[in-house]
């Protein structure tokens, strides 16, 4: 039923965004800006991903003030020697959060979906080093997660253009893998991070200007 309303969508020239975003209750991009990503496509990055135990999993961290998130994902090389990035799901729906309440959000969530996984790494963006003035020590998160939890912290240094432009080569690749799947692959348990790819996440203003 709800494919035949996108359909019927589509014939009166409808955004599919907003038809999908009313319809099926995705987060999908409601207002207008530049997309930092236009090559994501949701038709061809989002898939059923498949969670494999045995590859390890790494949890990415964003430690944004009002709303946190961690997304889950798995590095899969396939029989061409090609690397897949599959995002499998996300802790994205806490808001204001405590980093030890927060915490507790991503280890349940780790515990009931991914218990039996070979090995779970973190990684996150260096500002979470910081220090922070709403913890009464002004340790940052990342600090916290290693004193408290003995979490370590992966990272690596790159310029914001540089790892932009890495993004869209491997979302846009001319190339398509000989085994047949994208490069980059997006879970429909990703909700948050299916609409920050595909509208979300945008430029203010015209990058010209």
């Amino acid at each position: 039923y709800a494919l035949g309303l996108m359909a019927i969508q589509s014939k009166m020239g409808r955004s599919s965004n907003i038809a999908r975003r009313v319809i099926f209750g995705e987060s999908v991009p409601a207002y207008g800006g530049v997309k930092v990503y236009p090559e994501f496509v949701h038709e061809r990055h989002v898939i059923d991903v498949q969670y494999d135990k045995q590859t390890p999993i790494v949890r990415g961290w964003d430690f944004g003030f009002h709303h946190p998130a961690v997304v889950f994902s798995q590095l899969h090389k396939c029989d061409y020697g090609t690397n897949h990035y599959k995002s499998l799901s996300e802790v994205a729906d806490c808001f204001s959060l405590s980093v030890w309440d927060f915490y507790k959000a991503v280890k349940d969530h780790t515990d009931t979906l991914y218990n039996d996984c070979c090995l779970i790494l973190d990684g996150g963006d260096r500002a979470g080093y910081r220090k922070s003035d709403s913890n009464r020590d002004r340790r940052g998160p990342i600090r916290i997660l290693q004193d408290e939890f003995n979490l370590s912290f992966n990272w690596r240094w790159l310029d914001l253009e540089p790892s932009l432009e890495y993004m869209r080569s491997l979302l846009n690749n001319k190339k398509p893998c000989r085994c047949g799947e994208e490069i980059i692959q997006v879970s429909q348990r990703c909700p948050v991070l299916i609409g920050a790819l595909e509208g979300g996440y945008k430029y203010s203003k015209s990058r010209d200007n």
